[in-house]
C-alpha cells in the first residue's frame, strides 16, 4: 500500500514539472511595427521561440527585414538572453528555414530593439551579437548586464550608436568597452542615455576601450541622472594603466532645456560628474570636462519651433533680433529689425516753449508686432517733475495714471496715421523755467511701460526729465 502512494505522488510531480516546463516556453509573433501579434494576423514580420529566460533564434516572415524588436511580454518576467548560451550568437534565419537552419541571415540586420531587461553572454571572440557584421544601432529600454569577458559584439564593425532608456541602470564597465573597441574610425560610436533613464556607469575597471582601441568618434552621451558608481573613485579603468589625462574621447551631458538652467549651472554640468583618468591615485586623476548640450541639439529629441524676439539694448529705439528657432537649445537663426522708433530730440522757443519730436517706422512696427505677436501701443506725456510723487506716469493700459499727485497729460498716437509724433509744452513762465519737466514719449509692450526721451528708451523715466532753461542753453539761443 504504501508503494503505491509513492508511486502516486511520484506521478503528480512529474505531471507538475511537466505543466512548468511547458508554461516556460512560448511563441510570439511580432508585425512590421514590432508589436506582437497573434499567429493568425496578416502581418507577421517574425516569429521566435522562448524557452525559459532563452530566446535562441530569429525567424523571418520578410526576407527583406533589417530591424529586430524584442517586444514587452506580458507573460514573462525576468532577464532575457538573445542566445541560447555563452558560445553562442542570436540566429536568425527564414521561417521555412526553420528546421535546417542551413543559412543565416544574421550580417542582414542593421538594428536590434530589445524592450525586456536583457543580460548579454559571451568568451572573447563569441557572445550574443557576434558576427553581425552589418549592425548599426542597439537599443536597451530595460536594464542591461553583461559576461565579464565580453565578446557581445565580436566583428560588428558597422555599430555606430549604443542607447539606453532604462531607470536604475547598473552598467556594468566591461559592456561599454567590449562595445566600444570594435567601431570603425570613420563612422565612430556613440553611446546615448536618452531622457528619463537614470542610475550608474561602473568605472572600477575597464570602462572605456583602452588607449591603444580608443579611436576617433568615441562619444559617451549621459544626463544630470547618470552618475559613476562609485563617486569616491571615478577613475575610468585598470587597463588604462597609469593614464592621467582624460584625452581621445568625447563626455557630453545632455538636458532637455537649457533655459531651466543658469548659466553657472550649465557651467558647473561640465565636471559636475567626476569621470576621471586613470592615474595613479583619485588624487592625481583628472576631471574629464563635458560639453553640455540639448538633447534636440544632439539630434534625439524634437525642436520647439518658435519664433523670439529680443528687443535693442535701446528698446525699441533700437534694433530688436528676432530668432526663428528652437527655445530649449537656444539655437537658431537670427535676423535683425529695424528700429520701430526714433528720438528726433529737443527744440526750445523764445516765447518760453519746448517741444520733443519722434518718428514712428509703421513698417518695422508691423514687423516687430508681427514677429513677437505683440500689439504696440504709444503716445505722448507731459507733467511736472518735481510735483510728483511716483515716476510709474502710464499705465500698462497706455493711458496716464492720475495717482501720483498731480495730474498728467497724455495722448495716445497708436492708431493715428502719422509718422511724426510732437509734444510741445508751451507758455512756460519764468518761474517755471528751472522746474524738472517731462515732455517725452511712451510705448507699452506685453503690459510693460517704456519711456522714451533724448535717444533714450528704458522702463524708469527718473533720468528723462529736463529744465527749459538747460535745453535753451544748450541751443544756443
Amino acid at each position: 500500500m504504501k508503494k503505491k502512494i509513492l508511486f502516486t505522488l511520484l506521478l503528480t510531480l512529474v505531471f507538475c514539472f511537466a505543466l512548468t516546463a511547458a508554461i516556460s516556453a512560448a511563441t510570439y509573433y511580432v508585425d512590421s511595427n514590432g508589436n506582437l501579434v497573434d499567429s493568425t494576423s496578416d502581418d507577421i514580420a517574425y516569429e521566435y521561440d522562448r524557452s525559459n529566460s532563452n530566446i535562441a533564434n530569429i525567424y523571418l516572415h520578410d526576407s527583406t527585414i533589417t530591424k529586430i524588436v524584442i517586444p514587452d511580454m506580458s507573460d514573462f518576467t525576468g532577464t532575457i538572453q538573445l542566445q541560447s548560451g555563452f558560445d553562442a550568437s542570436l540566429g536568425v534565419y527564414m521561417v521555412e528555414d526553420k528546421e535546417t537552419k542551413a543559412t543565416s541571415l544574421i550580417t542582414k540586420i542593421k538594428e536590434i530593439v530589445v524592450h525586456e531587461n536583457i543580460y548579454l553572454d559571451g568568451a572573447y571572440s563569441v557572445g550574443a551579437f557576434a558576427g553581425f557584421t552589418s549592425l548599426e544601432s542597439l537599443s536597451f529600454y530595460g536594464t542591461v548586464g553583461c559576461a565579464s569577458k565580453g565578446g557581445f559584439v565580436q566583428n560588428c564593425n558597422s555599430l555606430k550608436e549604443v542607447h539606453f532608456y532604462g531607470k536604475d541602470l547598473s552598467i556594468p564597465s566591461k559592456l561599454i568597452s567590449d562595445m566600444g573597441k570594435n567601431y570603425t574610425t570613420d563612422t565612430g560610436i556613440m553611446f546615448v542615455f536618452h531622457k528619463g533613464s537614470t542610475g550608474t556607469i561602473s568605472t572600477g575597471y575597464d570602462t572605456l576601450p583602452t588607449v591603444a582601441n580608443l579611436k576617433d568618434g568615441f562619444t559617451l552621451i549621459i544626463n544630470p541622472d547618470i552618475i559613476p558608481k562609485n563617486p569616491d573613485d571615478p577613475r575610468l579603468g585598470v587597463t588604462w594603466g597609469q593614464v592621467t589625462a582624460t584625452t581621445g574621447w568625447e563626455l557630453v551631458v545632455a538636458i532637455s532645456d537649457k533655459s531651466q538652467y543658469t548659466t553657472e549651472e550649465l557651467e558647473a554640468f561640465k565636471t559636475s560628474h567626476g569621470f576621471a583618468s586613470r592615474a595613479a591615485s583619485v588624487d592625481t586623476a583628472t576631471t574629464k570636462e563635458a560639453v553640455v548640450k540639448t538633447y534636440c541639439e544632439l539630434g534625439y529629441d524634437t525642436h520647439n519651433s518658435t519664433i523670439t524676439v529680443v528687443d535693442g539694448e535701446n528698446g525699441l529705439l533700437g534694433e530688436a533680433t528676432k530668432v526663428t528657432g528652437c527655445n530649449k537649445c537656444l539655437t537658431g537663426e537670427e535676423e535683425k529689425l529695424s528700429p520701430v522708433f526714433n528720438s528726433l530730440g529737443y527744440s526750445v522757443f523764445a516765447d518760453g516753449s519746448i517741444m520733443q519730436s519722434f518718428s514712428v517706422n509703421k513698417t518695422a512696427l508691423s514687423a516687430y508686432e508681427s514677429a513677437s505677436q505683440s500689439n504696440v501701443k504709444f503716445g505722448l506725456l507731459a507733467g511736472v517733475k518735481d510735483n510728483l510723487t511716483g515716476t510709474n506716469l502710464i499705465n500698462s493700459d497706455g493711458t496716464a495714471n492720475q495717482k501720483l499727485g498731480a495730474t498728467i497729460a497724455s495722448i495716445d498716437f497708436t492708431n493715428r496715421a502719422y509718422d511724426i509724433f510732437e509734444i510741445k509744452i508751451t507758455g512756460i513762465k519764468e518761474s517755471y523755467q528751472e522746474k524738472n519737466i517731462y515732455c517725452c514719449a511712451y510705448y507699452v509692450v506685453n503690459e510693460k511701460v517704456y519711456y522714451m526721451s533724448n535717444k533714450i528708451a528704458n522702463q524708469d523715466i527718473s533720468d528723462m526729465s529736463t529744465t527749459f532753461k538747460a535745453q535753451l542753453a544748450s541751443s544756443g539761443l
